[in-house]
């Protein structure tokens, strides 16, 4: 029979319980659910490791883990569960639960000071306090004056999503056994310290700094860590940051560093990346010619995005059969010539965006073959001649959206493309992966003229 739980954990958690009251507002609205309503021992139930949100060892009897997440409370919090829609200070009543190894904070309202019973939460390893700016900023002093002694050195993930915070906490210095460090969307400023980069960080698996005010690195040039454990996600978008974009180890699958003032060209090492997934440098300065290796270096890419930079000369003619290339968007860019022939071998290809470049073709027929494209994007090229009518087999099956307009066609679209395009009849909101940015554009829809773009939808078929 599994041990009950600690006296003094119970009645902590208890202390916690009378310190709340319900908020019947965010309940209603956030779908909350009554988790503490079981935590009545003056009804029998006194082995608290059977209430509701509440995880113990099976051994010991210790309490591990609480999630109290979406209990929409109020008043001032304890630190030591999974809170969600809380308000107030954090006091000190949890600090008896020596044994807590996840602390989950995320997606509340505090505000004020994190209390230094955090300090004792020596075997903690899952640390997340994401998401509460809602009434102030959350102060990490408790973290960030700690000395080695004070703070759990085993902490594996740290989430500081939406917090507020200015600056990196000191804190983080110390832990050296971190797999997932996250600081988005907050207001970090200044440069990403060189600690951060340090060998000792080697066992990150994700870093994720993006949604900040950062504008550069303290060092150069910039190698990321991961070497051991490899850096599988690294994600700055949405900064300030200027110079050439990080190196990352070889092991890295998602790479993500839009809306920044990155420059230069793409190096040649990113033909190293042979698992990367995703690669999205987006909305940058970057300039200079593609890599020839860049449709055919990774057998698992499935998102590559480009636009909105400088590239110029021909997109590289080198897209591998056994591509899984499912985004594919080189617009806003400077590119010339012809779109290039082996984009054919992408068979699981949804979106295709060529459009804002110098692109000199006739109307590529031939990726109607692709059995999967949702969205063909040639808008503001150089595109050129009579659209054909569409053979028997009609091709462009899934095509949900087109635009060519800007363009130098002539003639009129053939009617029977519409007849053909049987996917834009359809709304399924369940399969527009992929359309959102593309369905937010303002297409103008001009009848009869070949030069617009062409969408369809159900409320244009019914009338």
């Amino acid at each position: 029979m599994p041990p009950l739980c600690h006296d003094d954990e119970r009645s902590a958690l208890l202390q916690f319980k009378e310190s709340r009251i319900s908020n019947d507002f965010y309940a209603s609205k956030f779908d909350c659910r009554p988790t503490m309503a079981s935590w009545k021992p003056e009804e029998g139930n006194v082995d608290c490791c059977s209430w509701d949100g509440v995880h113990c060892n099976k051994n010991t009897g210790h309490v591990i883990k609480l999630d109290l997440s979406h209990s929409c409370l109020f008043g001032s919090i304890n630190s030591s569960s999974s809170l969600s829609k809380f308000f107030g200070e954090l006091p000190i009543s949890m600090g008896n639960l020596g044994s807590l190894k996840e602390l989950d904070l995320s997606q509340n309202g505090y505000f004020g000071q994190i209390t230094s019973s955090l300090r004792n939460l020596s075997q903690l390893f899952f640390l997340d306090l994401a998401q509460n700016s809602y009434r102030g900023t959350i102060e990490l002093s408790v973290l960030t004056k700690a000395t080695s002694n004070t703070t759990s050195q085993k902490l594996k993930y740290i989430g500081l999503r939406s917090c507020n915070l200015t600056k990196f906490p000191n804190f983080l210095q110390n832990q050296h056994h971190l797999l997932v460090l996250d600081l988005s969307d907050n207001r970090i400023h200044g440069k990403v310290p060189k600690w951060l980069l340090d060998p000792n960080m080697q066992n990150l698996n994700a870093l994720n700094i993006s949604h900040n005010l950062l504008t550069g690195f303290d060092q150069h040039p910039v190698v990321l860590p991961g070497n051991k454990g490899d850096l599988l996600t690294f994600d700055l978008s949405s900064n300030n940051l200027q110079g050439p974009f990080p190196v990352p180890p070889p092991g890295t699958i998602h790479y993500l560093a839009s809306n920044n003032n990155l420059t230069g060209e793409i190096p040649s090492w990113i033909c190293n990346l042979n698992i990367l997934e995703s690669l999205v440098l987006s909305h940058n300065n970057l300039s200079g010619l593609l890599p020839q290796c860049l449709g055919n270096f990774s057998n698992e890419l499935s998102v590559l995005d480009l636009q909105g930079n400088n590239f110029f000369g021909t997109v590289p003619n080198t897209f591998i059969k056994e591509s899984r290339l499912g985004v594919i968007d080189l617009s806003h860019n400077l590119f010339q010539g012809r779109i290039p022939r082996s984009l054919i071998n992408c068979s699981k290809l949804e979106f295709l965006g060529l459009g804002n470049n110098q692109i000199s073709d006739t109307f590529p027929s031939w990726l109607g073959t692709l059995p999967n494209l949702n969205v063909l994007i040639l808008r503001s090229n150089i595109f050129y001649g009579i659209i054909k009518e569409p053979r028997t087999d009609c091709g462009f099956s899934k095509l949900r959206i087109i635009d060519l307009s800007n363009n130098r066609f002539t003639g009129t679209l053939p009617s029977k493309s519409f007849l053909c395009w049987n996917a834009m009849k359809i709304v399924n909101t369940s399969e527009l992966r992929y359309l959102q940015d593309v369905l937010s554009l303002n297409y103008r829809m001009d009848s009869g003229e070949v030069g617009n773009a062409a969408k369809g939808n159900k409320e244009e078929e019914e009338t």
